[in-house]
């Protein structure tokens, strides 16, 4: 076993990646390091890296101040969708991370384990090996919407309802005479500026960056400046932009990892909702990727109207241990 400074780590994202990769984790994506390591610099104020590096796999936490205490959580803790550990040998990983756990246990006061399936194998593994020496707990479960892309886009609105299509069909004579669409894959660090400079635009005229929620501002902008050219890095990077002459107006921004694409941000100009802009920006989106193969569409935390686009909610939790 090795401990690893946070440069170390970051050298060694490459090797943290392929484990992930060959992990059976319910999310993936967000427990790569294109997503932990923007989360941690962005949200990570004031608190330490902590990782290890086993033979099994990877244990990639941060040390936080939480009302439990001194808290170990992974360094994407926001949302609660990374695992903190990744590796093939799910058993022996656990049963290593519990030994460095009880060597270092006047260290730490408690333990927050993200992105897991509940009844799963590493959820009863951990459970098994975890509460013979704690109390555990659960956390708040996350739900994400997945739709599959399963036979292209005529299948994809196959599996929709009649009056989704409509609605679609509705859309496309509204705004499809005004608007055009177009699939951006930035590759390096000057695409992905420029087109994430397009996205600010837009985001700083929806509803979302008018009340000051939006990705435009603080950590959510200090967190997408830092990923945002990690996936482009990665290729892994996808931008759907509309444009009303020749102005952006929306967009939506995601990413790709192995056969499925996960969403991450959807705005437009406020001043075109009675276009039905969002919905138009995801049938092109949805368009693209079964073209170029993509087998999935992850649509993030759940929301109501996401599930009209989805088939799948996919639940997590967090085990807490004290």
């Amino acid at each position: 076993m090795a401990q690893l400074t946070y440069d170390e780590f970051l050298a060694a994202t490459g090797a943290y990646d392929a484990a992930v990769d060959a992990s059976p984790l319910p999310d993936p994506f967000c427990s790569a390091s294109s997503w932990i390591v923007p989360a941690f610099e962005a949200f990570g104020e004031d608190r330490a890296a902590v990782v290890h590096r086993f033979d099994e796999g990877w244990a990639a936490w941060m040390e936080a101040r939480t009302v439990l205490g001194r808290t170990l959580m992974p360094m994407e803790a926001s949302w609660g969708l990374a695992a903190p550990l990744v590796g093939p040998d799910r058993e022996g990983l656990a049963a290593r991370m519990v030994e460095v756990l009880l060597a270092d246990r006047g260290r730490w006061d408690a333990l927050f384990l993200s992105g897991l399936v509940r009844g799963g194998p590493d959820f009863s593994r951990l459970v098994h090996l975890l509460a013979r020496r704690w109390r555990l707990g659960l956390g708040q479960t996350t739900t994400r919407c997945v739709a599959s892309l399963s036979g292209g886009w005529d299948g994809f609105l196959a599996r929709r309802a009649p009056a989704f299509r409509k609605n679609l069909r509705r859309a496309e004579r509204r705004g499809g005479t005004r608007l055009t669409f177009e699939l951006h894959a930035p590759t390096t660090d000057p695409e992905a500026s420029a087109v994430l400079d397009v996205i600010l635009d837009v985001e700083r005229r929806s509803w979302k960056g008018r009340e000051g929620h939006g990705i435009d501002q603080g950590p959510m902008l200090a967190f997408y400046r830092r990923m945002v050219p990690r996936l482009a890095a990665d290729g892994a990077l996808r931008v759907t932009l509309a444009r009303e002459d020749g102005r952006a107006v929306g967009y939506v921004l995601g990413g790709v990892h192995g056969a499925a694409y996960r969403g991450l941000q959807i705005s437009f100009d406020e001043r075109l909702s009675t276009l039905e802009v969002g919905n138009l920006l995801q049938a092109h989106t949805i368009e693209a990727l079964c073209a170029a193969g993509v087998a999935s569409y992850d649509l993030g935390t759940d929301m109501p109207y996401k599930r009209r686009w989805a088939e799948q909610l996919v639940e997590t939790v967090p085990l807490v241990v004290r």
